[in-house]
């Protein structure tokens, strides 16, 4: 879906330039803002089906220049459901990763104002050049599983999951 709204939102911009004005119930459209497509997902859905068409349909609009502005957020926390990824994440986006097509960009989701920065350079990269590109949240802490049916303790120590249920991204902000 987030594929298909950055697609239809280059149509839309295309449907306006052609007609003088655009009423939307009772007002008129603001022609000058740009909107972006922003999902998020986990690294374990890296080899889901529905990323890896996604993916592949942004990268594809990208090559034959077809206006596609999204931002796949990924959160890469190193487990998926019932298992670790072992940073499967870094194979495909890793640091020496260079696709001409979907650029990087790199936020320490240990760390607010990288958060903030990165997510707002790849919102403007989206916009400026209606294209796709990846924001990757590195150094993520899941606190407290995935969903009441994980069993965390099935796949991490006792030591591990406690380690992760005291850390919070949130305090250190305040710190």
């Amino acid at each position: 879906p987030a594929v298909g709204r950055a697609l239809g939102y280059a149509l839309q911009q295309q449907q306006q330039q052609q007609q003088p004005s655009v009423g939307i119930k009772g007002g008129m459209v603001d022609r000058s803002s740009k909107p972006v497509s922003f999902v998020t997902i986990g690294d374990g859905s890296l080899h889901n089906h529905h990323f890896l068409s996604a993916f592949t349909l942004a990268r594809h609009a990208k090559h034959l220049n077809i206006k596609c502005p999204l931002v796949m957020g990924i959160s890469n926390n190193g487990l998926s459901i019932s298992y670790e990824t072992k940073n499967y994440v870094d194979t495909i986006f890793g640091p020496s990763h260079h696709d001409p097509l979907i650029p990087v960009f790199r936020a320490n989701g240990q760390d607010m104002q990288s958060i903030y920065d990165q997510t707002q350079q790849a919102m403007d990269y989206a916009r400026h050049y209606s294209s796709p590109c990846v924001l990757l949240f590195t150094n993520i802490i899941r606190r407290f599983g995935h969903a009441a049916t994980d069993r965390q303790g099935a796949y991490l120590d006792e030591t591990t999951i406690q380690s992760m249920a005291e850390t919070c991204v949130l305090q250190s902000a305040i710190q």
